[in-house]
């Protein structure tokens, strides 16, 4: 059982928020700590494991965002539990094209003295859009 028991036989207990896994994500985010934190909020609320909610595509989606590993840890704990949709690794590999077109765009302007200004393209999917429109 999850917990040790304490005075009066409550049980001490984590509560696998949204906010708890977008905090595991940005402090060093791995495949199994991920994978576990999502299997246990699944089991928490008696949730079966064969299938994605939508809280996970949600996350999914927010969390390719912060850091270029996201792209690969959350594709890897999502691929491993089979929730990994065409969708979603679509969502994916736009978000790390657009990644990397930045940081190239970025080393580019970085580097060229006589450049003034460039637009750099927003690409991330917001969470509320199930797919890209661009």
């Amino acid at each position: 059982h999850r917990g040790d028991c304490i005075k009066q036989r409550t049980r001490l207990q984590l509560t696998i928020s949204d906010v708890l896994l977008d905090a595991a994500m940005q402090s060093g985010a791995s495949v199994d700590k991920i994978e576990a934190m999502l299997l246990q909020r699944r089991r928490d609320h008696g949730q079966a494991t064969t299938s994605m909610a939508t809280s996970e595509h949600d996350f999914y989606v927010r969390n390719l965002k912060h850091r270029f590993w996201s792209h690969e840890v959350l594709a890897r704990a999502f691929s491993k539990n089979e929730w990994l949709t065409v969708k979603l690794a679509n969502v994916a590999m736009h978000a790390f094209v657009c990644y990397i077109f930045q940081r190239v765009m970025r080393s580019k302007i970085s580097s060229s003295a006589s450049s003034t200004t460039t637009i750099m393209p927003t690409c991330y999917p917001s969470s509320s859009s199930s797919s890209s429109s661009s």
